[in-house]
């Protein structure tokens, strides 16, 4: 897992210094986009779950 962790860091840092803002502001930014995704998955389950 240790690996796996190092990869998202270096993507973070990465993401960072391309859009020049801070590693705090990268990773909320990648976390607001994650949950979007997930809340959008979510509700398309629901709609196909009421659907049946």
């Amino acid at each position: 897992m240790s690996e796996r962790l190092r990869e998202i860091e270096e993507y973070l840092d990465r993401f960072a210094t391309k859009h020049h803002i801070t590693r705090e502001e990268a990773l909320n930014y990648v976390m607001v986009k994650l949950f979007e995704e997930y809340k959008k998955d979510q509700d398309k389950k629901e709609e196909d779950d009421g659907n049946i």
